[in-house]
């Protein structure tokens, strides 16, 4: 019973490396075929880098970096040209909220349009706005310095001038065009879309073979202890057959 029990543990370890033996060459199939992929991926990718449509796309990034940079200049030479008004324009706003002074609907637009984009407030019509804010200046109702008081009144001049503001509109609108234009044909090539589904397809390989690799070194050590262990039940087994029936019988598998 002893003997049979221990060939039976022999059978049922070498069946147990067999089937780590399949196991281990259908995972070495799997790791080659991932690096395969993985270099095929790897030279479309330095194909499409090297592609003209590649130095299309940088070129109208860089073209829309340029406007977007144009348009930040327009921004802020419109915020410069409400700067000397900031003071009166505050207390405006504060008066309106404690309704001290309530403003029109129209004139708290316009001051809220010049807290928040100063380049959107230049295309509204600022005559009625700069009407209220010089009469509440000069009467005092601000409670602004002679100085701050100065430097509104000549900074309104400045603003009802529409050769001050007109050319900063008409560029803003002409780079808005332009960057929608450009955005618009940016978005018609496919390469960006194209190089992230590769990056992605590269990634998922390389977890792949990392995968695979560490399943072949964890069945390579699962089958050498088998062999180990097929080994030690062998010669426990030739020595319970020896036991029993002499010391020149031998077990053949």
């Amino acid at each position: 019973m002893k003997i049979a029990e221990e060939v039976s543990n022999v059978k049922n370890i070498q069946n147990e490396m067999k089937k780590s033996t399949i196991k281990l060459l259908e995972l070495d199939e799997k790791y080659e075929s991932a690096k395969k992929d993985l270099s095929d991926y790897n030279l479309k990718l330095v194909e499409l880098d090297n592609s003209r449509e590649l130095e299309m796309t940088k070129d109208l990034e860089n073209k829309i970096r340029d406007l977007d940079t144009k348009i930040a200049d327009i921004r802020l030479e419109a915020r410069r040209l409400f700067t000397p008004l900031s003071k009166a324009i505050s207390r405006m706003e504060k008066q309106d909220k404690n309704e001290i002074y309530v403003l029109s609907l129209e004139n708290r637009e316009i001051l809220k349009a010049i807290n928040e984009d100063p380049a959107y407030a230049i295309e509204y019509d600022l005559g009625p706005f700069l009407s209220e804010l010089t009469n509440r200046v000069e009467s005092g109702e601000l409670g602004l310095k002679d100085q701050i008081c100065n430097k509104v009144l000549k900074q309104k001049q400045v603003l009802n001038d529409k050769m001050n503001t007109s050319l900063l509109v008409e560029q803003k609108k002409d780079y808005l065009s332009e960057k929608d234009k450009l955005t618009s044909e940016l978005n018609g090539l496919s390469i960006y879309r194209e190089r992230e589904k590769i990056e992605k397809e590269i990634e998922a390989h390389q977890v792949l073979i990392r995968s695979a690799n560490s399943n072949i070194h964890s069945e390579r050590m699962h089958l050498n202890n088998l062999k180990e262990n097929l080994e030690r039940i062998r010669s426990v087994l030739l020595l319970d057959v020896r036991h029993f029936f002499g010391d020149k019988t031998d077990v053949k598998y």
